[in-house]
């Protein structure tokens, strides 16, 4: 095994068992060639490694971070960059020329219950916007989300920002850049809410996928919960 696969799986032992916790700062480079007699070249090809599973977000002039992963006992979990999914459900539907449209039950702003905050790094006292909305295309009901966004991050977000792409409005609007995501996927029964929201029975098998986003400076800026409707196209498991 190279020197820096060395590297980069012992310090990702050390993330997973908490020797690192989440939003820790991890040693800097200096220090981390000193800690494994290894050059700075070596260095870096850990935290490539590193960064590439997900597990840590570089911050210029500040450091390197643990991210601040969500923990769901159930599915698939999977670590990955924001590729051709980058421009969301707006885009992949309107690229076929479909109408798309969001109906919003739900836009309030909220003290997050624990798990919640703990996806988001948000601390006792920080609050989010919590967004209840059904994702149309040609007025056909896709997907049911719930949506979790810190003001920390997002200040100012409005009823109509809600109505349209919320992709485009952190990336496009506020110039900031996704970067990655982690995300979970399972098969279950609709609640009755969504079942509802999408017009089928609460005994139709569907997918639900779970997925915090991160930002290129670490810091996670959405968890998603989204219920899709059987007939949409389950490859595409972009929930914007």
């Amino acid at each position: 095994m190279n020197k820096y696969a060395i590297v980069a799986s012992d310090l990702r032992n050390k993330i997973v068992d908490g020797t690192y916790k989440p939003g820790a700062k991890l040693p800097t480079m200096p220090q981390l060639c000193e800690m494994y007699g290894i050059s700075k070249i070596t260095v870096k090809h850990a935290m490539d490694e590193l960064e590439r599973l997900g597990l840590i977000a570089r911050r210029r002039g500040s450091g390197t971070y643990v991210k601040k992963a969500y923990s769901i006992p159930h599915g698939v979990d999977s670590a990955s960059t924001l590729s051709s999914a980058l421009g969301g459900f707006t885009a992949d539907h309107e690229s076929m020329g479909e109408q798309v449209s969001a109906e919003v039950h739900e836009f309030s702003v909220c003290q997050p219950e624990t798990r919640v905050a703990d996806a988001l790094g948000l601390g006792a006292d920080e609050y989010c916007y919590r967004i209840e909305r059904t994702l149309k295309a040609n007025d056909k009901p896709l997907q049911d989300q719930l949506v979790y966004i810190p003001l920390t991050v997002v200040p100012k977000l409005l009823l109509r920002d809600a109505e349209s792409s919320l992709y485009y409005y952190i990336v496009h609007t506020l110039g900031l850049k996704v970067d990655s995501a982690h995300r979970r996927v399972s098969a279950i029964h609709p609640d009755e809410k969504a079942a509802k929201h999408l017009g089928i029975s609460t005994d139709t098998p569907v997918l639900k996928i779970v997925r915090v986003s991160y930002l290129d400076d670490g810091r996670a800026c959405e968890l998603s919960i989204s219920t899709h409707a059987p007939c949409s196209e389950f490859l595409n498991v972009d929930t914007r």
